[in-house]
């Protein structure tokens, strides 16, 4: 029951973020990379279920995690995705999430 339920939140919280989406990976990426919360989700949920990109769990947290630390509520998926990952694939992870942030923080700073 669990999993059903965590599969419709996941499918509704998808469908909002997807809604009008006519972008390419490159542009959802390019955004994600430039701290968009959508964009990140988005690649969160590609690398989870291997649509379009190669199935990346790490990846996946990595973005999720991102996502997260705006305040983004439905990121928290991360952590159930991360039980079932070993604890050295959590902290790769974690320690792409925190670089990824250093080179956002870092060209936010360089555009100012």
């Amino acid at each position: 029951m669990n999993k059903i339920l965590t599969a419709i939140l996941t499918i509704l919280c998808l469908c909002n973020c997807l809604n009008g989406l006519a972008e390419s990976l490159d542009d959802i990426r390019r955004k994600a990379e430039a701290g968009d919360v959508r964009a990140q989700l988005i690649l969160g949920y590609l690398y989870d279920s291997g649509e379009g990109v190669p199935r990346k769990h790490r990846e996946a947290v990595k973005w999720w995690h991102k996502a997260a630390e705006q305040g983004v509520a439905s990121a928290q998926k991360r952590d159930s995705l991360a039980k079932v990952m070993s604890r050295d694939q959590v902290t790769k992870a974690r320690a792409m999430g925190r670089n990824l942030r250093n080179t956002i923080d870092a060209k936010k700073k360089a555009k100012k």
